[in-house]
């Protein structure tokens, strides 16, 4: 029996974002990428691939309209790469923006600019992130409230805690909670991996013991 996530979006189209997740890590030389599909176009971002890049997750705790400003400098960049690359926005397709950690924050505040600035509409997006970290405060969520998301996290990812919550930062979205296959003492580290993301949801799509639990919490 097949686990589904959702009766608007099939299975196949959330692996294939897990899957272009974990393959824009192989390519250096662009840290984003574009795949266009028979219904949709999926536009991945790439994560957290190396100390440098965490300078953006921690180096600027202030925020931009309510959004933390290094993720937004992160989709501001993307999107005048995008615009460079004539990519067209108004295409009757559906947009997906995806992203694994640092990658799925910068996904959500790139859509966040595309409503804001009128170039998408809500219902023409659909968010796939992956271990991301809270983008910003109560502002981008209640922007963001409309526009599809599959928040996923995976076992004791530590990642999706941070920026502190004290400090006003919370996710805009439920989590989807995928079940660690392979539990160990102190694997926060592990677990925010996207290799092990895809493999929970490759098993969750085969098998229907594993478990899929959606949390409230946004926290």
């Amino acid at each position: 029996m097949e686990t589904k996530f959702s009766r608007l979006l099939d299975n196949s189209i959330i692996l294939k974002a897990a899957k272009n997740c974990m393959d824009i890590y192989k390519l250096h030389e662009t840290n984003y990428s574009i795949d266009e599909l028979s219904e949709y176009i999926i536009i991945c971002i790439r994560g957290t691939a190396n100390l440098n890049d965490w300078t953006t997750n921690i180096k600027f705790l202030l925020r931009n309209k309510d959004t933390h400003r290094g993720f937004k400098i992160n989709a501001q960049n993307i999107l005048t790469k995008l615009i460079m690359k004539n990519f067209l926005f108004t295409s009757t397709k559906k947009l997906i923006i995806t992203g694994h950690s640092l990658g799925g924050a910068t996904a959500l505040v790139l859509a966040d600019i595309l409503l804001c600035r009128n170039i998408c509409k809500c219902d023409d997006l659909i968010l796939i992130t992956f271990g991301s970290p809270r983008p910003g405060g109560r502002r981008l969520k209640h922007r963001l409230k409309n526009v599809q998301h599959f928040r996923f996290v995976h076992g004791d990812d530590i990642v999706p805690f941070s920026p502190p919550y004290l400090l006003g930062y919370t996710h805009t979205h439920s989590m989807l909670y995928l079940e660690d296959l392979n539990p160990t003492p102190f694997d926060h580290i592990q677990d925010h991996h996207i290799e092990n993301y895809y493999k929970s949801l490759v098993a969750l799509t085969n098998y229907s013991e594993f478990s899929f639990e959606q949390k409230r919490s946004t926290m």
